[in-house]
């Protein structure tokens, strides 16, 4: 099986590697939160974004990480009434034009193109300008990819673009989350950070094998995602393209490609 190998600035990288076509698809040291019920997905579909509220999101963190953004400055999940988040992957506006140039960044693409070939540090600071947050890797693999996939086995419609324009691997879009890895052993997000126990190996993972910080506790040989383990020192997370919507931490925040977009996010109190 063939694998399309991208190269960026001029030299071929791991972090390229994964965010290639992924056929092959293929906290802390603690156990999950016991399991909560969670209340069923309800199709709440407005201006673009999908509405989840407080009850589902309670159900799908645990108290320590909703601590955790409160105290690191990214939103207030327990005082919150809903977060809303996009459902698709940003594309270009005369919104994102402006909110870029109020970033300092030269974006200039025609409206309906995606926002790719832009890093980390540049996507927050665009998504900040026009308002938002980007998803937190808790956020993505706790509260929103089960939220969508609940919504498609109930034949949603809306639900299903979403999750094809995340899974598709000819024209699919991979996304920036808000998380640092730093020293292979700390989350950095906002002002806060948390050391975690992460896997030292690539892998596939389940819900049921997910820490409250949203990242896996173990990897095997089978599972709904696919985790590929961080190298280096400084690493932003990343959702990957592909069928095992796969979490990699081995993508510097320097990283640019034209497969790697972002998605928005915002807390209402």
């Amino acid at each position: 099986m063939s694998i399309l190998k991208p190269i960026i600035e001029g030299k071929l990288t791991r972090e390229a590697e994964a965010l290639a076509d992924l056929e092959k698809l293929a906290d802390a040291a603690s156990p999950p939160p016991p399991p909560t019920r969670k209340p069923s997905a309800v199709a709440n579909l407005n201006n673009g974004f999908y509405q989840i509220d407080k009850p589902r999101i309670l159900a799908a963190t645990s108290a320590s990480y909703r601590q955790f953004l409160r105290e690191s400055g990214y939103g207030d999940l327990d005082s919150c009434s809903r977060i809303e988040i996009a459902k698709g992957v940003l594309k270009y506006d005369q919104n994102v034009r402006d909110a870029a140039a109020r970033a300092s960044l030269n974006l200039t693409e025609a409206d309906g193109q995606y926002v790719v070939n832009i890093n980390h540090p540049n996507a927050r600071s665009l998504v900040e300008a026009l308002g938002y947050k980007v998803p937190t890797v808790g956020l993505m693999y706790r509260v929103f990819i089960p939220y969508i996939k609940d919504l498609v086995q109930q034949n949603n419609a809306e639900a299903q673009v979403t999750l094809n324009e995340m899974t598709d691997t000819s024209v699919g879009k991979a996304e920036w989350l808000e998380d640092l890895i730093l020293d292979k052993t700390r989350l950095k997000i906002g002002t806060k950070e948390q050391r975690l126990s992460l896997p030292d190996k690539d892998g596939r993972f389940d819900r049921a094998g997910i820490n409250g910080f949203g990242y896996p506790i173990s990897v095997k040989s089978s599972g709904e995602f696919y985790h590929w383990h961080v190298i280096g020192d400084e690493r932003a997370a990343f959702r990957v393209r592909g069928s095992g919507l796969g979490l990699s931490l081995n993508g510097g925040s320097s990283v640019e490609n034209g497969r790697l977009g972002v998605r928005l996010v915002k807390i209402f109190s």
